[in-house]
């Protein structure tokens, strides 16, 4: 099996997992490069809000750390900030240490590497969208909404646990005012959405998805609108492509080589691989992907309207939503204007 990994980094990396069996597909073409933003794709950075056609740049085997996006000195800080915002918030572990590594609690590092991949490869800059489908404490999703800091970056939760501790870590970040009203979480179970049409990515830590749900999430997958074109899962393609037959396939580089990222979990030695996946037939919007998150509210399914209304919206919107949802479910009641203006009195 292979044994190189593509990283930026691997000094924290636990060992790779051993690499899936290769997908088998009857009559499948050459493998190519991966469909990173090229003019042949449709000009990615223009239907994504941008404002011009990325460099073209093959990948190969000897992809190195300098031939992958580096954050700014200032985005490397604000992704620090957070995750210090989010220690000091909710502690080191996800949900009170109640199963970091089954969640998928990565490493900072480790989103760090699947976030310049998506970048190089996937046309992932800050005119998309993200969505985590399980987004446990919601740190991927606060990572993308620093860098590249996109339109919005949206995770659902399913545990009650978890998605409180999400609200709680997001509160410590308005309040820090180290986070652009970009970012949104909620409580829902993901099988009463129908697409993911608005999300230009799609991320997951779908090891412990039941099949109902990979299923429901494939049917999901193809009911989305043309800009909803790339995913990552860490569910093998022979697996979600033949058993569960969703409109994808593997990305890789020029030599067929696959692009993978190997990862590792906070307060765990176990490590998993992330694979990236492009949407078959690969679609071409004819219409550019619209720059404002509550213009994109208009596209998304009924239970992404909401979070998508306020990261369009006023910024003091967006602090009383998350305010009063962590206030109701630490007991202290709703926080109307007027309470708050006397408690402002008060001091």
């Amino acid at each position: 099996r292979s044994t190189r990994k593509v990283v930026l980094d691997v000094r924290d990396e636990a060992e790779p997992s051993p690499s899936p069996a290769k997908r088998r597909t009857p009559g499948a073409k050459k493998k190519k490069t991966p469909a990173k933003a090229k003019s042949g794709d449709g000009e990615v950075r223009q239907l994504f809000g941008g404002s011009s056609s990325p460099k073209s740049k093959e990948a190969t085997t000897s992809t190195s750390e300098k031939e992958l996006p580096q954050p700014s000195k200032e985005a490397r800080a604000r992704v620090s900030k957070s995750y210090e915002v989010v220690r000091k918030a909710t502690g080191a572990l996800g949900g009170n240490a109640d199963g970091g590594a089954i969640y998928g609690e990565l490493t900072e590092g480790s989103m760090g590497r699947i976030i310049a991949n998506l970048e190089e490869y996937c046309g992932f800059d800050a005119g998309c969208t993200f969505i985590d489908v399980g987004a446990g404490l919601g740190k991927p999703n606060i990572h993308a909404a620093q860098h590249p800091g996109c339109v919005c970056s949206y995770g659902v939760e399913l545990m009650d646990l978890r998605y409180k501790l999400s609200m709680v870590n997001l509160k410590a970040l308005l309040e820090e005012d180290c986070l652009n009203k970009n970012l949104f979480f909620s409580q829902g179970d993901i099988y009463d959405a129908q697409s993911f049409s608005g999300f230009t990515h799609v991320y997951m830590y779908d090891l412990g998805f039941p099949p109902e749900i990979r299923e429901h999430i494939a049917n999901m997958w193809a009911a989305s609108g043309p800009h909803t074109r790339y995913l990552v899962s860490y569910i093998r393609p022979n697996v979600l492509i033949n058993e569960y037959e969703m409109e994808i396939e593997e990305m890789t580089y020029a030599d067929g080589e696959p692009l993978r990222v190997a990862t590792s979990m906070h307060g765990s030695a176990e490590g998993h691989t992330a694979y990236f996946y492009k949407r078959v037939p690969f679609p071409e919007p004819t219409e550019p992907f619209p720059e404002d998150a509550a213009a994109i509210a208009e596209m998304t399914d009924e239970m992404f309207k909401e979070g998508f209304r306020l990261v369009g919206g006023p910024l003091g919107a967006l602090k009383e939503h998350t305010e009063n949802a962590v206030s109701d479910f630490l007991g202290s009641g709703r926080r109307t204007r007027s309470s708050r203006r006397r408690a402002a009195a008060r001091s």
